[in-house]
């Protein structure tokens, strides 16, 4: 399984930027086309000039913010770094992804289910979206990453991430909270929460 970058785009309000990248799989060059995949996906911002003003492959740098946790064969995820701070002066992005490695143990890939998602307001933070996410898998989920994304016109408008530092297997779920980057104002929602794990513990 190969991946691609099928588009590319920032959203940004006051100090804060968002980098949403749009990835599909491709399975028409690997023998394991049933399974999911990890991808490593880097991307940096650059200005007018061509020059580089961010980079997500910094020391340090955890790995959701540097990968796509998974993919299955012919799926599309809007993936959203929104850890940009402070940065002046972006243009442009460009993405590229990794090599794929398959996720261990996932013939039969373990199930999130997002529902409530909506637009809400907070009263220091501005606009965000919340939601209630439930593992219907047998495997607990360590740090998952839940990707929110506002859409208007086929446009990506505004995006967030939420981490779920564990989500346990069972109908209670969790709830989350995501802080939109961008304007949001008339815009469908759209979210995703790829597993992060693969096997029981």
């Amino acid at each position: 399984m190969t991946g691609s970058i099928v588009s590319s785009t920032t959203t940004s309000c006051e100090r804060t930027r968002g980098s949403v990248q749009a990835g599909r799989s491709d399975t028409s060059k690997t023998p394991f086309t049933s399974l999911l995949a990890t991808f490593p996906l880097l991307f940096t911002l650059t200005d007018a000039a061509g020059k580089e003003v961010f980079t997500n492959n910094s020391p340090g740098a955890s790995a959701d913010l540097v990968s796509v946790p998974s993919l299955g064969p012919g799926e599309t995820l809007t993936w959203i770094n929104d850890a940009i701070v402070n940065v002046v002066g972006a243009r442009r992005v460009k993405a590229r992804v990794g090599a794929a490695e398959a996720a261990p143990g996932s013939a039969s890939p373990p199930q999130m289910q997002l529902s409530a998602l909506k637009l809400d307001r907070d009263p220091i933070d501005g606009v965000t979206a919340t939601g209630k996410i439930v593992n219907r898998s047998s495997i607990p989920q360590n740090r998952l990453v839940v990707f929110v994304s506002a859409q208007r016109g086929g446009r990506v408008v505004a995006a967030g991430r939420a981490v779920v530092p564990l989500l346990k297997p069972g109908p209670k779920g969790a709830r989350f909270t995501v802080f939109l980057v961008g304007d949001s104002a008339g815009a469908k929602l759209e979210g995703q929460a790829p597993p992060v794990e693969f096997e029981a513990p």
